[in-house]
């Protein structure tokens, strides 16, 4: 199976590192795990535009 390589934006990273840890190591998680299935399930194509979206806990 193909991997991918997941990129984060400037932005992106600056909303985790003000994240407490406890909160952002599940989404860093999430994250990493898309470079090996970028579509999981439960992910939801967003309307409007391209892409999709994925929830990790309350987030």
């Amino acid at each position: 199976m193909p991997s991918y390589v997941v990129v984060l934006s400037t932005n992106a990273k600056k909303q985790l590192d003000k994240l407490s840890d406890p909160i952002a190591k599940p989404i860093l998680d999430s994250i990493n795990e898309l470079s090996i299935n970028p579509r999981p399930i439960g992910c939801i194509k967003l309307r409007g535009r391209e892409g999709y979206r994925i929830r990790c806990g309350n987030f």
